[in-house]
């Protein structure tokens, strides 16, 4: 009887051993390889304030020098992601022309703002570079954003409008 159990024991162990080498598991498809330069670069960015994070992204796919299509689209979807974390929402202007003195903090930052580093100048560029990568997918951010710039109103003390 024992003889018996363990000839249907190294029976059923064979039979499994078999099936699992007939069994073939799909291999993964190998990413393409990547310049370490760009990779570099982009790493780097990240480290930095989003504004210049996603300003280096877009630079470096408005350069042509990334020809995957998958890769392009997954920095597009990643620059999306780092825009909502972009400090101020919109681009202004000083409420005031007078005598044209930069020394204010409000002609700093209407030179800051010249960058077009706010939320809503990058999401206007992540739209067109996708524009030409799918056309859906521009379309759906539009319609994510829906209008709402997330504005505080402003009062007489504001030097930017």
């Amino acid at each position: 009887m024992k003889l018996f159990f363990s000839i249907m024991i190294a029976c059923s162990v064979a039979l499994a051993v078999s099936a699992q080498k007939t069994v073939k598991e799909p291999s993964p498809t190998p990413t393409p390889e990547r310049p370490r330069e760009i990779v570099a670069l982009l790493n780097d960015a990240r480290l930095a304030a989003p504004e210049l994070a996603v300003d280096t992204v877009l630079r470096v796919l408005e350069s042509k020098k990334i020809k995957d299509v998958q890769w392009r689209r997954e920095l597009l979807e990643e620059a999306m992601r780092m825009a909502d974390d972009v400090k101020y929402p919109i681009r202004r202007e000083r409420a005031y022309y007078g005598t044209g003195i930069v020394d204010t903090v409000s002609g700093y930052m209407t030179y800051a703002y010249n960058e077009k580093l706010d939320t809503l100048s990058l999401k206007a560029r992540i739209i067109k570079d996708w524009l030409a990568e799918d056309k859906t997918r521009a379309r759906q951010i539009v319609y994510q954003m829906g209008g709402d710039l997330k504005l505080k109103p402003l009062t007489c003390d504001d030097a930017m409008g």
